[in-house]
């Protein structure tokens, strides 16, 4: 029956996600500790890389080893990264679980809208929570240009795009969290097992190898190595859209209520599948750009060139 009814226009949609995004209390308090989290950090990347930077005035050579990319930039987004990764999922969950608390959820599914524009809807809310979050960090690369310093463009939209990305992807994760647990609470809990059960994998890896690496291949973390390093990884990209989508997928299946749960294992199955092919698939993608100005990822052109004439 329903499948004959005219799909209603989401833009409305759209704009009930923006309304409550801009009214909740989770976005103004993620910007109230993002705000000096972020400008603490840039004012020690700044002190750090003048004090570091110093001998290079007597010694011209050393001036070729310092790039503000490496020593304001990545350092100053350590303060963001930390900030997505502990807050940005209350943001995300909040979209999820208020509707599912006060019942709301139930008649969104009631009306001529499919579940993926629902979904939708409220990720392209997390993407404004997003950009919305970046203002203090364009604050600080604005006042880092007025004291007359610089950042390559390319290297800095590659970093930027690893943000992001992680972003969307740790978003993907919480939708998912509030769409198999019955509260936020819960919800939160799921969602920060799974990006602080990262860090565990990361200081697992340390100073040992075999299985403890495989599993540091996994964490969330080592998806942005690449782009802090001024690499752009094709490999990296896809994985990390393939992943952000499969998440998504699985948002879209366990969200509705009065949905048997074998349909819901069922598809669940497949959608984890077809994800695990694709990303393994994607990580054959060995196409990877080195976007530093320096090119210090990279051989010499003149090297380069006669590995390429090599059979």
């Amino acid at each position: 029956m329903r499948s004959h009814e005219p799909r209603a226009p989401v833009a409305p949609l759209l704009r009930k996600e923006m309304r409550e995004l801009v009214t909740c209390n989770s976005l103004w308090v993620l910007m109230l500790l993002l705000s000096p989290l972020v400008g603490y950090s840039f004012i020690q990347a700044v002190a750090l890389y003048a004090e570091a930077s110093r001998p290079a005035l007597s010694i011209p050579e050393l001036a070729r080893q310092f790039s503000p990319f490496d020593g304001i930039l990545v350092p100053t987004l350590g303060g963001f990264y930390l900030t997505i990764t502990l807050l940005f999922p209350f943001i995300a969950i909040r979209l999820i679980a208020a509707e599912k608390a006060s019942g709301g959820l139930k008649l969104l599914v009631q009306l001529p809208y499919r579940l993926i524009d629902l979904i939708a809807a409220k990720f392209a809310a997390v993407i404004a929570a997003w950009l919305i979050a970046l203002i203090p960090l364009i604050l600080a690369l604005v006042w880092w240009a007025l004291l007359g310093g610089h950042l390559d463009a390319r290297e800095t939209a590659t970093l930027m795009l690893g943000h992001l990305l992680y972003a969307l992807l740790i978003g993907a994760i919480s939708f998912l969290a509030a769409a198999l647990a019955e509260g936020g609470a819960t919800a939160a809990i799921l969602a920060l097992a799974v990006t602080l059960g990262s860090w565990v994998l990361d200081f697992a890896a340390l100073d040992r190898g075999g299985v403890s690496n495989l599993l540091a291949a996994l964490s969330l973390t080592s998806l942005l190595r690449p782009f802090e390093q001024g690499l752009l990884s094709f490999s990296a990209v896809l994985g990390m859209l393939i992943a952000t989508s499969g998440f998504l997928a699985l948002a879209v299946i366990w969200l509705p209520p009065g949905i048997p749960l074998g349909r819901k294992l069922k598809g669940s199955a497949l959608i984890v599948a077809a994800a695990a092919i694709l990303i393994s698939g994607a990580a054959h993608a060995k196409t990877v750009l080195d976007v530093t100005p320096d090119r210090r990822n990279s051989f010499p052109l003149s090297d380069e060139k006669l590995l390429g004439q090599l059979q």
